[in-house]
C-alpha cells in the first residue's frame, strides 16, 4: 500500500508492548506480490472492526511461515508459545490430559504481534472466557466441497429464510 509501513526497528525492551516487525519485505502473497509489511498494514487498518470479534475469545491461529501458496507450509496453533511476551493474554484450558494456553487477542498490540508471527486466520471460540460453556453464536458451516458453490448459496439462502422466519438474527460470514 501507499501509506507508511509498520516499523521494522527492534523494540528496546524485551517484554515491552512495542513489537518489532521483521522481515517486512518478505513476500507473503506471491500471486499479488503482497509483503509481510502489506499484511501488517492491512490488519492495522482493520483492527477497529476486527477486535470486537476477537476480544475475550480463545483463538486458534493458522500460521503461514513461508507465505501463502499452493504448496506453502502452514499449521494450526492452539497453544501459545512460551516465547510470546507476557503482556499477551492467555486462556488456560485442560484438554486431553494437558494444559493448552490459547492466545487472547484483546488489543491492537496483541493483534500485530500475532500477525507478525505469520498468523493469517483466526478461529475463535463461540464463547467468551467469562462464560466458556455458554456460546453466544452458532455457526453453520456450508462447505461446497462435495457439491457446487451455487448449491451452497441456495442452502445459505434457505437457512437465512428459516432463521428470519423464527425471528433469529443472522449474518453471512464467508471464508476461504
Amino acid at each position: 500500500g501507499g501509506s507508511k509501513k509498520p516499523s521494522a526497528e527492534p523494540s528496546q525492551k524485551k517484554d515491552s508492548h512495542a513489537a518489532s516487525f521483521t522481515p517486512v519485505d518478505r513476500i507473503v502473497y506471491p500471486a499479488k506480490g503482497y509483503t509481510k509489511g502489506d499484511v501488517l498494514e492491512f490488519y492495522l487498518k482493520i483492527a477497529d472492526r476486527l477486535l470486537p470479534h476477537l476480544r475475550g475469545r480463545p483463538i486458534t491461529v493458522e500460521r503461514f511461515p513461508t507465505g501463502v501458496g499452493e504448496r506453502a507450509e502452514h499449521f494450526w496453533q492452539k497453544n501459545t508459545p512460551a516465547y510470546y511476551p507476557s503482556w499477551i493474554k492467555r486462556y488456560r484450558v485442560h484438554e486431553s490430559d494437558k494444559d493448552v494456553n490459547y492466545v487472547l487477542i484483546d488489543d491492537v498490540q496483541s493483534l500485530m504481534y500475532v500477525v507478525n508471527q505469520n498468523a493469517l486466520t483466526f478461529h475463535i471460540w463461540m464463547s467468551h472466557v467469562d462464560a466458556p460453556d455458554r456460546p453466544d453464536f452458532v455457526l453453520f458451516d456450508i462447505d461446497p466441497h462435495q457439491s457446487t458453490f451455487a448449491n451452497a448459496i441456495k442452502v445459505a439462502r434457505q437457512l437465512h429464510e428459516i432463521l428470519d422466519d423464527h425471528g433469529i438474527e443472522n449474518f453471512l460470514k464467508t471464508s476461504g
